[in-house]
């Protein structure tokens, strides 16, 4: 699924629901003039900041970080931006996000990236939604076995 234009969004609903144990894997292509994208574990499947955001991945190229939020009640939260940038322009990148008990784990190309601490309950995730200046190649979500 492509999702280069910021106007395209790929938007597909956990088969199980989000649970501990948990995982959904991406895999794709940052086009060489990349300015940003979003990976966001929401609680529904509209596209347009409708729906309470649970985590908000924020890759932002032109300022070399990785913004992690949540969204509620029509506002966003306090933003996290350590970590720097583990992703390159014009290169294929693996992200998975796990849930557990305490917050959503994320990595990037086989390398722990941060935790999100949980600020609304998991369970309550229905959808990831990735927009903005990336191309997908494969959403998965594997099983824990």
């Amino acid at each position: 699924m492509a999702a280069r234009d910021p106007e395209s969004k790929c938007v597909i609903k956990f088969p199980d629901g989000v649970y501990c144990g948990s995982k959904v894997r991406l895999q794709g292509n940052i086009p060489p003039n990349a300015q940003r994208f979003s990976i966001n574990l929401q609680c529904g499947p509209r596209t347009d900041f409708q729906e309470q955001v649970a985590l908000h991945v924020n890759p932002r190229f032109n300022d070399m970080n990785v913004v992690r939020n949540h969204y509620a009640g029509g506002e966003w939260g306090r933003e996290e931006n350590s970590g720097g940038m583990p992703l390159s322009k014009d290169a294929d990148f693996k992200t998975v996000i796990e849930c557990n008990e305490q917050a959503f784990t994320v990595s990037f190309n086989g390398k722990h990236f941060c935790e999100f601490a949980h600020r609304m309950p998991y369970h309550r995730v229905t959808h990831v939604m990735v927009d903005g200046d990336v191309s997908l190649r494969l959403v998965s979500f594997p099983s824990t076995e």
